[in-house]
């Protein structure tokens, strides 16, 4: 072996040093790195390279391009890759430069801590724009897994494990791509007006062909009429009005106008949302368990990850917003009895007795004095209601089991600080409406019944017509679950079905902005 020169030697141990040099002011400086941006995790950062003795982590060179082009997939996630130095990482590194190249380390550790805890979380707190949110979020100590794998094609590996594994996030990942590749968009919005029905004419029909075709991507013959509302397109527009969770009549109103002008990229922009909340979940809902997708109207039950039934919900008024959270249902009750909740009884029901003294009776609800036992009853004559405000109310007011109780014939109870639960509900006919947040907050579930019976399915001794009897009997009765079932209410507004189609549904809350403004802003 041929002896190295004392120059050549001298001059590796003065890179060597150089570069721990440059990366010692880097991480003790992180505000100011750099004039392209700033550095983020900086805890971990400092933790990591004195660990290392302050030396490279991406001295392979092959490995750290690698890494800068995974960078650039982060769009493929609905995450934005410059949120991870990306652009500053492919375009300003000088091999020759000590202080360029140690920058380029910090930035790529930088990048993976910062990339990888989104991957595993989210970018956004949830708890920050749904203070309610209580659903448990996936764990991994970012840190350590790369201390044990960094220099190695390993944390290519990690970064795949650690992404959400559940199918939904996979597939609408490919939704995203495929929005992304379309070159088509709306440019002129549908202005909204009359209904249309198959068979009409109408002045907007050559937009409204144009649009649907943009976002159901596929080209219509051109009718005779440009202004006839034809067969084809009604078939179209049921296909849309479907997958977005609108009555598929084919008659054209102020819903199916005001979806059909989301834009290529507002749906790019929905999806974008919808993963992160999916990034804020568990890879499992549990064995047994209930999602209620608030925005879809939808309650879905899960046994053994395979899907039970479906059963449309009604949601709470805007002002009266169903939280979003996770919890257990524990246990149903037959026959409940309601007890009138604070902010309906301030807003609602002392309101209408003053209006009508007949109020209460018509309503079979009760007055006792405010103890857990209801024995003391209060006469709704013996009260003065001319000084009563929902403030100093000091009574409970409870509504008798029958047909017209408030609750239906059943409650299924998972207790939660938000005092929210799923209940029956004697009005119907509000399952028939397009948009169905007309509660107070909590969920009404249509097919009640059908749906307690498959809850209890594996309950020894509980069938059909046990249920029937009891219900008959008008009497309250609590049924103890002996496995509790999970319950996750959430509010996904983009997803992919069975089927492997994309839907969309209307943001009823106003919860898609904040979130997507998040996803845009600061780290």
């Amino acid at each position: 072996m041929k002896k190295l020169k004392l120059t050549t030697i001298l001059l590796i141990v003065f890179t060597l040093f150089a570069e721990n040099e440059d990366i010692r002011k880097i991480i003790e400086s992180p505000l100011t790195a750099f004039n392209e941006g700033e550095l983020y995790c900086i805890n971990p950062l400092q933790s990591l390279y004195e660990t290392n003795k302050l030396n490279l982590f991406w001295d392979n060179e092959n490995l750290a391009n690698s890494f800068i082009d995974t960078l650039g997939q982060a769009k493929w996630e609905g995450l934005d890759p410059d949120d991870y130095h990306y652009s500053y990482l492919s375009s300003n590194f000088k091999s020759n430069d000590p202080g360029s190249k140690a920058l380029r380390d910090v930035l790529l550790t930088d990048a993976f801590l910062l990339y990888a805890n989104h991957l595993l979380s989210g970018k956004l707190n949830p708890d920050d724009l749904h203070p309610e949110w209580n659903t448990k979020r996936r764990y991994e100590d970012i840190t350590s897994l790369f201390r044990r794998s960094a220099g190695t094609i390993q944390l290519f590996t990690e970064l795949e494990k650690i992404k959400p594994q559940q199918k939904g996030y996979k597939e609408l990942k490919n939704k995203l791509k495929y929005f992304f590749s379309l070159k088509n968009d709306i440019k002129q919005v549908v202005t909204k007006g009359n209904l249309i029905k198959p068979g009409m004419t109408d002045n907007r029909m050559p937009l409204i062909r144009k649009n649907i075709c943009i976002i159901e991507n596929n080209k219509l013959a051109s009718p005779s009429d440009s202004l006839m509302y034809d067969d084809e397109l009604t078939e179209t527009v049921k296909q849309f009005q479907k997958r977005h969770g609108l009555r598929n009549d084919g008659i054209i109103g102020d819903n199916t106008i005001k979806m059909m002008n989301l834009s290529i990229y507002d749906r790019i922009g929905k999806i974008k949302v919808n993963l992160e909340r999916l990034r804020w979940m568990p890879d499992e809902y549990g064995e047994n368990y209930l999602i209620v997708n608030l925005a879809d109207y939808k309650l879905s039950l899960f046994k053994k990850n395979q899907l039970i039934s479906e059963n449309n919900v009604i949601i709470g008024k805007s002002y009266r917003k169903t939280p979003i959270f996770s919890d257990k249902m524990t246990y149903l009750v037959f026959n409940p009895t309601w007890t009138v909740p604070p902010t309906i009884l301030k807003n609602d029901v002392i309101p209408a007795v003053k209006k009508d003294i007949n109020y209460l009776k018509k309503k079979n609800i009760r007055i006792f004095k405010n103890d857990p036992t209801n024995i003391n009853e209060v006469s709704v004559e013996s009260i003065d209601w001319s000084n009563i405000t929902g403030n100093n109310f000091p009574y409970r007011l409870v509504q008798d089991p029958g047909p017209n109780n408030s609750l239906g014939e059943v409650k299924f109870m998972f207790p939660n600080k938000h005092n929210i639960y799923i209940h029956d509900t004697p009005d119907k006919t509000l399952f028939q409406k397009e948009e169905k947040n007309f509660s107070s907050g909590c969920i009404r579930v249509e097919k009640p019944l059908e749906l307690a019976e498959i809850l209890l399915k594996d309950n020894l001794g509980w069938n059909h017509e046990k249920i029937e009897n009891i219900v008959s009997s008008r009497k309250e009765t609590t049924v103890i679950f002996p496995k509790p079932v999970t319950v996750h209410i959430l509010y996904w507004t983009a997803w992919v079905d069975n089927a492997g189609i994309i839907q969309f549904r209307n943001d009823i809350y106003d919860r898609d902005k904040d979130v997507l403004a998040g996803l845009k802003g600061k780290k």
